[in-house]
Order: C-alpha cells, then sequence, then structure tokens
C-alpha cells in the first residue's frame, strides 16, 4: 500500500520501485501486470509503470500510463506491454501515487510474451520518386494518427514496429489507389475514424454525420473536419462534434436539427 501526502504540492507523486537485470529478457517481449485500486478524495491516482534501461544510457522502452491514470476503487488488473532489445541492461517497474489518497497493490508480474523480430540491418539505398511521395504521404498520415487522435488504441500502439512496417509497405504502392487502401489498412485498429483515399475519390458521409441529419433520434448539431495530406493524395479524418440543436416550435411531428 502507498499512502499520499496530506496536503500535496501541485505536480506531487510518489513511487515504489523495483530493478532486474535484463538478461532473462532480452530479445523478448514483456508484460507487467498487477492489480490496483484507489482509495482518497478527488485527485488522487495511480499509475504502473515500466521502463528499459539501455547499456549505453537512456532507455528503449518507457511506459508510466499519463494519459491513462487509475482512479477507480475497484479492484482491477491493469497491464503494460513492452519489449526488451538486445542492448538492454535493467528493467525497472514499479506504481506512481499522485494526491493525498492511498494506493492499494497485488498480485504484481513481470513475465515473458513471445520474441521481439529484429530485423538485420539493411543497406543504403537510392529512394525512387514515386518511393519518396509515398514515404511523405504516410509519414503526415502516421503524425495525424499518433500526435492527434484520442483514441485508447493509439495511447498503447507500438508506434515504432507502426512506423517501421508502415513505411515498407507504403513505400512499396504502385499507384495512388493502392498506397491509400495500404495506409488505411495499417491504422485501421489504432484510428477507426480515420480515412484515408486519392485525390479526388473522397466518399460521402455516412448519413449520421452529415451536417442537417433528419433523423429524429439524433436531435444534435453536428460537424466534422477535414484534414489534407500531400500532393496528389488526400486525407479525410472524420473530427466530429454534437450539441443539442436549438428549441423550434413545430405544430406537428418531430423537431429537425438544424446546423
Amino acid at each position: 500500500m502507498l499512502k499520499g501526502a496530506d496536503e500535496p504540492p501541485a505536480n506531487w507523486f510518489g513511487t515504489l520501485t523495483q530493478g532486474v537485470d535484463a538478461a532473462a529478457y532480452r530479445n523478448r517481449r514483456v508484460r507487467y501486470r498487477a492489480a490496483v485500486r484507489v482509495e482518497g478524495p478527488p485527485g488522487t491516482r495511480a499509475q504502473l509503470w515500466l521502463r528499459v534501461d539501455r547499456r549505453t544510457g537512456g532507455f528503449s522502452f518507457f511506459d508510466h500510463m499519463s494519459t491513462r491514470p487509475i482512479t477507480s476503487s475497484t479492484w482491477s488488473q491493469y497491464t503494460i506491454d513492452g519489449y526488451v532489445l538486445d542492448d538492454s541492461a535493467q528493467v525497472f517497474f514499479g506504481v506512481i501515487i499522485g494526491g493525498p489518497g492511498r494506493v492499494w497493490v497485488d498480485a504484481v508480474t513481470l513475465e515473458t510474451a513471445g520474441q521481439v523480430h529484429v530485423d538485420p540491418p539493411e543497406p543504403s539505398r537510392l529512394l525512387s520518386d514515386a518511393g519518396l511521395t509515398n514515404l511523405a504521404a504516410f509519414a503526415k498520415v502516421y503524425g495525424y494518427a499518433r500526435f492527434f487522435n484520442p483514441s485508447d488504441q493509439a495511447a498503447t500502439a507500438d508506434w515504432d514496429t507502426i512506423a517501421v512496417e508502415g513505411a515498407r509497405l507504403a513505400e512499396e504502392a504502385g499507384d495512388a489507389r493502392e498506397l491509400a487502401e495500404r495506409i488505411q489498412w495499417v491504422f485501421n485498429l489504432i484510428t477507426p475514424t480515420l480515412r484515408v483515399y486519392p485525390e479526388g475519390g473522397r466518399p460521402e458521409l455516412p448519413p449520421e454525420l452529415r451536417p442537417g441529419s433528419p433523423n429524429p433520434e439524433a436531435p444534435f448539431r453536428t460537424g466534422c473536419a477535414t484534414l489534407p495530406l500531400y500532393g496528389r493524395f488526400a486525407s479525410s479524418r472524420f473530427l466530429c462534434w454534437q450539441r443539442p440543436a436549438p428549441a423550434t416550435a413545430h405544430s406537428s411531428g418531430p423537431p429537425t436539427p438544424g446546423f
């Protein structure tokens, strides 16, 4: 059990830490898991954290659940999935407490979860004009998906692997349509609202997302923003919002929302 400060200053936190030699985990994926519950006034939170330090300094993996803090008073299992590369020296893991309350921790495990796939170094080579254009398009969508997408999947994704494997797929695309399909496939599970298509091939919005939708079961104002991509490619990420439509007097029938 971790106990917070009675009157903690802003940004105060405490931590419980354990470190182990990385030798038994090198070139493997690891899974850090613990049961946690939080007790205390609003502002009390807990976070699991996992860090892998390199022999030469710095770290190759670090996740401290900054975007998904634990605030529930009910016992639940929480997990961090990471990886330990061949140059790793130490694996550190622990629990962070923030705020004035208490954090209870139980059933802590650190276990291997499969091998890390390591590709042999590739020799340097020149990019074709088409390959460079394809990579520029992929890189822009990657940036939108990683830094501007609020999904839970994006918060826990392995972005290094996505960058490497996605770049390979994108570079080899033969034309604009194939490139759009490959980029869409890479990001489908991470950013389910993302839509990628060749320039001029923008699809119609679904009826429920169209401005002024007459659906009586959704009396809300809706709006969507479009993000451009690069050159001859276009990307539309449907960033949609809803707010109640203004009250309107009707003599009969359901109200029709405005925009």
